[in-house]
């Protein structure tokens, strides 16, 4: 596992002076994890126009560190690692667009699609980070959703070491460490993108114990089929691949924050803990075969999650949900899941152009359940994460929100 201090070793003047050295592709061999992250290869790492064209080698420090101090500093003035451009503006105007969405200023644009696309063969959608923020299909008022940065922000700052003013880009990655991990190297190591918050000096699923196959799992299809129960295609690779031995942790992951009970401001709700322990959630660790209350009339899975009626997985919390926004569906929920597209939440008939809330967890809910529960409409009446389950054969409880 590699490992870099998050904060500069040595004075930012020194290590600005000797990056100002560092062009025409000449790097110093003792730059260390930097030159193996995204952002410090040499063929395709960083790069900005105005530093570039003065000889400033792809990948040199200097296109995000100025030497001397930050510049556009205002209205929060230079900021404490000199970064070209302060971070925390307003949540659409962060330092991490600047290269992260389709076009910009700087001359750089990285094209990043969704988890569900990169992972999930989902149809191209939302083809940058930036797009994932802050389109309009990601916003609550046009039926979408995404991680509130602004909310990120408070829950790290000045917790697990990360300052007064972190970057809430940085709670899951590491811009030193981080590695571009569409990609699935023949040998089976994982170039993984995600520090967790509580450890973020190191990379989290690159290594062989920081993967979902600690549990008891099963991959979800890739794509929109044809599948084969024993041979998928699977995500994350699209491959025969299905225990989770190329797929992060993404529970240990995700509850570093979401264990705690979390508030989303963006719709002025709060966000329940999660529990995904044996004593939790029926996706995670709990029982799923104890729901006995619709009797047979209870939907059956669906493939690939049928091969034994006992099998009781432990779903990945990707499996379901995109990490920084989803387009037209509500509390982050993918556009493809299972193999299969999901509807959006936007209505058509409804004068707000959205489906109530809670009504149309159906479509998320189908890919991997038959829906013929003979009582209720909406899958969320009864069913949502934080539930409280009164013992075996009791399925009610509250929703998620």
């Amino acid at each position: 596992m590699n490992a870099v201090s998050r904060f500069f070793p040595v004075s930012v003047v020194t290590l600005l002076a000797t990056a100002g050295l560092v062009v025409a592709g000449v790097i110093p061999a003792h730059s260390g994890p930097y030159l193996d992250s995204a952002h410090g290869n040499s063929n395709y790492g960083v790069t900005r126009d105005r530093t570039e064209s003065v000889g400033y080698a792809t990948g040199n420090c200097a296109h995000c560190h100025e030497q001397h101090g930050s510049i556009d500093g205002e209205p929060l003035g230079p900021h404490e690692y000199a970064l070209f451009y302060d971070f925390v503006l307003s949540r659409c105007n962060l330092f991490c667009y600047w290269c992260h969405r389709s076009a910009n200023s700087e001359g750089q644009a990285v094209e990043n699609f969704p988890y569900s696309v990169n992972f999930g063969g989902a149809p191209e959608h939302f083809s940058s980070i930036y797009n994932q923020f802050c389109n309009p299909p990601s916003q609550d008022a046009n039926c979408g959703s995404n991680h509130s940065l602004d909310d990120i922000f408070r829950f790290i700052r000045n917790r697990w070491d990360f300052g007064d003013t972190p970057d809430p880009c940085g709670a899951c990655h590491n811009p030193h460490l981080a590695q571009r991990n569409w990609e699935f190297p023949p040998d089976g190591t994982i170039r993984s993108a995600i520090s967790r918050p509580t450890d973020h000096d190191n990379l989290w699923g690159d290594d062989p114990d920081e993967r979902m196959d600690s549990y008891n799992y099963q991959a979800p299809y890739y794509g929109g089929g044809p599948w084969d129960p024993a041979s998928g295609p699977f995500e994350p690779a699209g491959n025969s691949v299905s225990d989770g031995s190329n797929l992060p942790d993404y529970v240990t992951f995700c509850l570093d924050c979401h264990e705690y009970q979390q508030y989303d401001s963006l719709r002025g709700k709060t966000v329940k803990a999660i529990d995904w322990s044996s004593l939790g959630d029926r996706h995670g660790g709990a029982s799923a075969n104890t729901c006995d209350q619709a009797g047979t009339d209870e939907g059956a899975l669906k493939p690939p999650y049928t091969d034994s009626p006992n099998s009781n997985y432990v779903l990945s919390c990707l499996d379901c949900h995109e990490p920084h926004g989803a387009m037209e569906k509500r509390d982050l929920v993918r556009r493809g899941i299972n193999g299969q597209v999901v509807d959006s939440d936007v209505d058509p008939d409804s004068p707000a152009n959205c489906y109530p809330a809670g009504s149309n967890w159906n479509a998320t809910c189908q890919p991997c359940h038959e829906l013929t529960h003979p009582t209720w409409e909406n899958c969320d009446e009864c069913h949502g994460h934080g539930v409280t389950w009164e013992g075996a054969g009791d399925c009610q409880g509250e929703p998620m929100f």
